[in-house]
């Protein structure tokens, strides 16, 4: 079993004169090593963590004429996807399979050489533009359908528009449609609900 090993290098708060988080600096560095104990990959990643001073607590960050059905959720640009974080998540996840960081093992599969980026890291872009449009908390469901792969350097785009308001134990929800694209390409789809 592969596993992860490694920690958080620095994390930086940076506030703004009026004393306000703006966002945090996060470093962290992590290995990932073999069965045999032998390290086969080796990172450090810098994270950005912004805060939006509009939207407190998980309020909604959209404006009013946003939350009608046929209103389109802004989109999320995920430029030039990157290997680093394939590995980390690789990591995380225990995922001993080597297509998401090791270009031999996807010539040997016939898959190239340019690794492939985990689903649940496709998952997180859609998930990340819904928070930003609904608020942190107000993520309710989300299903989804996978058509293709996205790979080392790719961009994408998540997008989305509000299709109707559903009543779920007595919650008023918006009901959305959901996808990842590259290009023309639609690489997921599926329904989301939130406040």
């Amino acid at each position: 079993v592969y596993r992860g090993e490694g920690g958080f290098v620095s994390v930086d708060r940076v506030r703004g004169d009026s004393g306000d988080v703006l966002h945090d600096d996060v470093s962290y560095s992590i290995e990932l090593i073999a069965p045999d104990g032998v390290a086969v990959a080796r990172i450090t990643n810098h994270w950005r963590f912004r805060r939006d001073l509009s939207a407190r607590s998980g309020e909604r960050r959209e404006l009013p004429e946003q939350r009608s059905a046929g209103a389109t959720i802004p989109p999320l640009v995920v430029s030039d996807v990157g290997v680093d974080r394939m590995k980390t998540m690789a990591a995380l996840l225990r995922d001993p399979y080597p297509v998401h960081w090791d270009p031999d093992a996807l010539r040997a599969a016939g898959l190239g050489d340019r690794p492939i980026n985990q689903g649940p890291l496709n998952v997180s872009y859609v998930m990340n533009m819904l928070m930003a449009f609904a608020g942190e908390t107000a993520l309710r469901r989300l299903d989804v359908s996978f058509h293709g792969i996205v790979r080392d350097g790719d961009t994408v785009e998540a997008g989305g528009t509000v299709d109707e308001p559903i009543e779920v134990d007595g919650e008023t929800r918006r009901r959305c449609s959901v996808w990842l694209d590259r290009g023309d390409t639609r690489l997921l789809s599926g329904t989301a609900e939130t406040l």
